[in-house]
């Protein structure tokens, strides 16, 4: 009985879509979730205990794109954040990044052409049963000059099939901080996580929401939106949310790994 519970919550997990989202299950209903409409204009500083650092990789090495149906998700080691202070850090690692057309947030009252998520899971040596394991740090992206970065991931030739993959060439230097350059504020709330792959939209996620809005060029989100037939992206949960913002207090650190295949 067991082994079949199990395999159904598989199944359950990996067939999903956008159009159904009313049956996802889970905490992906709760009106404590996520996406939200943010009031940028009425922000309380954050705790010391929920500032986040960022320490992203530059990374030289063989890269999948992958197409599930649903959206673009690249998985690789990208680096980490830190969430804490003094008293305390967890490390949650870079696990995945995810593209969203149109944005899932609503920023001071506008959807923005595009969201990218930096999906970030907890260490193993971290976890704790009652403090959130999972965190995600959303960049907000409008039509604007062409983003270098998306060029590195070779967005032109990203898969229009479900199922099917590009794998990059070893020289491509996957590095995260060409598109959060110059970035030293950021927007945080407690919520859940916003596709049901991810614990049927886990709840006690930490969002991190990068002030400074980028930039890609059109043709480059019209290729990631045209990738799909319908618009990827979570209906927004109704709901009051106390947002926070960071105090300027923000480090970025870039590293660069060579890999050699």
């Amino acid at each position: 009985m067991k082994l079949v519970l199990i395999l159904i919550t598989l199944s359950l997990s990996q067939a999903w879509d956008y159009g159904n989202q009313g049956s996802w299950g889970g905490n992906c209903n709760s009106i404590t979730g996520s996406p939200r409409s943010l009031n940028i204009e009425n922000t309380s500083k954050i705790s010391s205990s929920l500032q986040m650092k960022m320490a992203f990789l530059g990374y030289t090495g063989t890269q999948t794109i992958t197409n599930t149906g649903n959206l673009i998700k690249i998985k690789s080691a990208l680096g980490y954040i830190e969430v804490g202070d003094m008293n305390g850090r967890r490390i949650f690692n870079v696990e995945s990044i995810e593209f969203h057309t149109p944005s899932e947030h609503k920023i001071g009252g506008t959807f923005y052409p595009m969201e990218m998520e930096i999906i970030c899971r907890i260490m193993d040596k971290y976890w704790e049963r009652d403090k959130p394991n999972l965190a995600i740090v959303s960049v907000i992206i409008q039509n604007g000059k062409e983003s270098y970065f998306l060029n590195t991931l070779d967005v032109m030739h990203w898969p229009n099939a479900t199922g099917n993959t590009l794998s990059l060439v070893p020289s491509s230097n996957i590095n995260l901080r060409e598109i959060v350059a110059n970035t030293d504020e950021y927007y945080h709330y407690k919520g859940t996580s916003t596709t049901p792959d991810l614990g049927f939209c886990q709840d006690e996620v930490l969002w991190y929401i990068i002030k400074d809005v980028k930039e890609a060029a059109e043709w480059q989100v019209k290729k990631i939106t045209n990738l799909f037939e319908e618009s990827n992206t979570k209906t927004l949960v109704d709901t009051s949310t106390t947002l926070y913002q960071s105090d300027s207090v923000f480090y970025l650190v870039s590293l660069f790994i060579l890999v050699i295949l």
